[in-house]
């Protein structure tokens, strides 16, 4: 596969020979890289290997929906030009994200600058080995996600526009690689190499909160009558995006070109991605690879300068850890875990989108039935649908429970073991806290100030006693599941009953939100229902702080 793959990729030699690479030079790399990706340790032995297959499956699946969510366009327009206007523009959002995202390692992997640069490479031979290999692992997810389309409009618009597919697909490809690439090499000209890796991040986790929110979002838009009422002919700025250019190309097998006298601009969608590899080659390519090796020998630095501007918050959470605990132990505990929540890109990209996507469900919820949000919304005081709203945290924060023990970098927990501890459950205890003052507290503060504000002082003992029941639920979660130091264990660190113990969890927090539903009437019964539930967190909180080094270990 990997030969086939170099030999298309070098087809071209003469226009990357144009653009000023080595082709000799741009074909060992590829070599390389290509059979590096091939190559990658396994930890495991043949477990890992069956893990990998079933993560490439996975991944292959999950490309194939979300490629069927793009044709709704093309169902709703009838196959013409302004559908597949939809369907491209649709295809290229997901896949410009998704190269900002899931392969900005592969962009802006600089760890191969000790083996390249004191060679004698020119910057584009190098920036384009880069590209054309960020091409690749691109067109592993492209070819899934696009499969829904080209079947679509196979069976709609014949073999000929089957045939026609793979060539605006390719076009597109290239358009979103350099794109993004453009928008990557421009923050590294402006922005320091410290903030450049903040910014990444930044746009992981954004797309990360899309993904999770896109089926709302295109359920609400299928469900819409003014979109359903549009007007091509109505929308002539479409002619200025580059997914219209590459749906004009199906007016070579006669589709409906939906705007008049412009079918030319399909000549754009094979211009345009010439030209942007002109630019990015040529222009941006030669302060790419210093300002690589900048991020990476930068990458500590970098952030104790940038620590230095956040005293104030340091500050701010070096008191709460001091007013919140009183043990040593359980004030490194909170210290630690606040720092590492803070740091962990892959827990911030799983606890995050969590927050944004269970009130997006609420929300979602309301706009169902015949009724417009707008009434739904007008219509809540009148309903006990704020209960709903004051126990989504429960659910919205399970990851942060679930990911708090889990770390790529688990080796590094090693430095738990040695220390003097006594009870290594006062630790586990004040991560609890640090999880409970960064995330619970804030969030439920919000729910709680959106709920007072649509249903007034009379939910005020309401949100008291989900307030209660959702951190009791939380340190039951804890206590069953979570019993391993902050960030100690790999990501598939699993217990042998830990979907017993997540099933009987869950089990509580349904019982407990169903007393609240029925006492939620009369008063003295949910004074009563919130001093039995406050003694069981203290009872729950004494035993989990109260865990042994056995119990530890069988953890780890």
């Amino acid at each position: 596969m990997n030969k086939l793959l170099l030999s298309l990729l070098m087809l071209p030699s003469k226009m990357w020979r144009a653009m000023g690479a080595d082709t000799d030079q741009l074909k060992a790399i590829l070599d390389v890289k290509l059979k590096m990706d091939d190559r990658k340790p396994m930890a495991m032995g043949r477990a890992q290997k069956k893990q990998s297959k079933n993560n490439l499956v996975l991944h292959t699946v999950m490309a194939a929906i979300a490629g069927a969510l793009c044709i709704f366009p093309l169902l709703m327009f009838r196959y013409d030009v302004f559908g597949l206007f939809g369907y491209f523009t649709i295809l290229m959002f997901l896949l410009t994200f998704s190269l900002t995202t899931d392969y900005a390692n592969v962009l802006v992997d600089s760890r191969d600058k000790f083996i390249l640069l004191p060679r004698p490479l020119n910057e584009s031979t190098l920036f384009l080995a880069r590209m054309l290999h960020l091409f690749v692992y691109v067109f592993r997810t492209v070819l899934p996600m696009a499969l829904p389309g080209w079947i679509t409009l196979g069976l709609a618009g014949g073999w000929q526009a089957a045939i026609l597919f793979p060539i605006p697909l390719v076009l597109m490809v290239f358009m979103c690689i350099f794109i993004v690439n453009g928008a990557y090499v421009l923050i590294l000209k402006f922005a320091s190499p410290a903030r450049f890796k903040n910014i990444i991040a930044s746009f992981q986790i954004v797309f990360t909160i899309f993904s999770a929110s896109a089926y709302y979002l295109i359920s609400g838009a299928m469900n819409s009558t003014m979109l359903r009422e549009l007007n091509p002919a109505d929308l002539k700025w479409v002619v200025y995006f580059p997914s219209y250019w590459l749906a004009a190309c199906w007016t070579w097998v006669g589709f409906d070109a939906a705007l008049p006298h412009v079918g030319w601009l399909s000549v754009l969608a094979i211009v345009f991605p010439v030209v942007c590899m002109w630019i990015a080659i040529k222009k941006l390519a030669p302060a790419f690879s210093a300002k690589l090796a900048a991020a990476e020998s930068m990458g500590d630095s970098g952030n104790a300068v940038a620590g230095r501007g956040r005293t104030s918050r340091r500050s701010l959470f070096l008191k709460l850890a001091n007013a919140t605990n009183k043990n040593d132990a359980a004030r490194a505990g909170f210290i630690i875990t606040w720092l590492q929540t803070g740091r962990s890109r892959a827990f911030k990209m799983k606890l995050y989108p969590s927050l944004v996507t269970a009130p997006l469900y609420f929300v979602f919820l309301l706009s169902q039935g015949k009724r417009s949000l707008v009434e739904n919304i007008a219509l809540l005081p009148t309903t006990q649908k704020h209960l709903f709203l004051l126990y989504i945290p429960a659910f919205a924060l399970l990851n942060c429970m679930h990911y708090l023990p889990r770390s790529e970098q688990y080796k590094a927990a090693w430095v738990y073991y040695p220390a003097p501890l006594e009870t290594p459950g006062f630790v586990l205890a004040g991560a609890f806290k640090a999880l409970w003052v960064k995330f619970f507290a804030p969030y439920m503060a919000v729910i709680a100030t959106i709920v007072l504000y649509l249903w007034g002082g009379r939910a005020a003992m309401d949100i008291v006693l989900a307030a209660v029941n959702v951190t009791l639920f939380a340190l039951c979660m804890m206590y069953l599941t979570v019993k391993a130091f902050p960030f100690s264990v790999t990501e598939e660190e699993k217990g042998t009953d830990a979907g017993v113990r997540v099933l009987a969890t869950f089990s509580l927090i349904a019982v407990l939100a169903a007393g609240h539903y029925f006492a939620v009437s009369i008063w003295w019964l949910k004074l009563t229902f919130t001093g039995l539930s406050l003694m069981m967190v203290l009872y729950v909180w004494l035993s989990y702080r109260g865990l042994q080094w056995d119990k530890i270990k069988q953890a780890t």
